[in-house]
């Protein structure tokens, strides 16, 4: 779960949206009465659609992170690989989903994560070694770290490495 899952939205929404709806004539005053004529038939879509306007951009300015992950940062892979020793407990994957998920949610609080997904088991080679067969990573992250020894000390703590796992540090180069 994220921060994202328990989002209000903005201080004062409701009041703009309350405070267009009765400038143009759509709601009522505390005593019943109509605050002025009635508004033409166009009106009531309208005043829908701007309070839907309003909802939606507050709501997606609430979400906008203020900056980017890992700004002014380093990026680094951290690439993923299962070998014949790989999780000899035989933890369920859901498990394991839950652990690396809880694990990059730290990681993204603290700023350094940028993104990781799990890779597909199928993969096709180009090139000239297109036939070679390697075992390729299973899933990967990109973190954000002053340098190489940040880098590797959050690599340290990724929980591939306890279920026998490896984990490969590569520096992304900007290009």
């Amino acid at each position: 779960m994220t921060d994202h899952d328990h989002l209000e939205p903005p201080a004062g929404l409701e009041e703009r949206v309350v405070g267009t709806l009765r400038a143009r004539g759509l709601l009522r005053g505390t005593d019943g009465r109509p605050r002025r004529s009635l508004a033409p038939r166009w009106a009531w879509p309208v005043a829908i659609a701007a309070g839907l306007l309003l909802f939606v951009g507050g709501f997606a300015l609430g979400r906008r992170p203020t900056a980017a992950p890992g700004a002014g940062l380093n990026q680094y892979t951290l690439l993923l690989y299962e070998g014949p020793g790989f999780n000899p407990a035989g933890t369920a994957e859901p498990a394991l989903v839950k652990e690396y998920t809880a694990w990059a949610g730290e990681l993204a609080g603290r700023g350094r994560l940028v993104g990781g997904e799990k890779l597909g088991a199928e993969a096709w080679s180009l090139g000239n070694d297109a036939g070679a067969a390697t075992a390729g990573p299973t899933g990967y992250f990109v973190i954000a770290a002053q340098d190489r020894d940040e880098a590797l000390a959050i690599a340290r703590t990724c929980p591939h490495l306890r279920h026998g796992g490896t984990v490969s540090v590569r520096p992304i180069e900007p290009t």
